[in-house]
């Protein structure tokens, strides 16, 4: 899952770096969001407590759908279009099949 997020962090930076002039916003957010991704799977990792972990898993996994959102508005939008987005939007997606994943497995310890 980390190396997951980390190329997706890799993504989004160069996504953001072409929009961020005329979708600031958007290219924040979506900054932003992905960065949570990254930060709350490497809390979810580090914890030991499998209730900790679950709300780390629970925070990066409902930003990795944010993140596909804000993709899409890049697109709907005209900023961006669908071959510029794919991979990051299927690195979010298979981000949140691990995510929801671990969440079952540690929800039936």
């Amino acid at each position: 899952m980390q190396q997951a997020a980390e190329i997706l962090m890799a993504e989004v930076d160069a996504l953001v770096a072409r929009v961020r002039r005329g979708a600031a916003n958007s290219a924040d957010h979506l900054e932003r969001s992905a960065e949570a991704v990254l930060f709350n799977i490497g809390e979810g990792v580090a914890a030991h407590r499998p209730k900790v972990k679950i709300t780390a898993y629970e925070i990066a996994k409902k930003e990795a759908n944010e993140v596909r959102a804000i993709l899409r508005r890049l697109v709907i939008g005209g900023w961006l279009n669908q071959k510029d987005i794919q991979r990051a939007h299927n690195l979010s997606g298979a981000i949140v099949g691990m995510l929801t994943r671990a969440i079952i497995k540690l929800s039936d310890r």
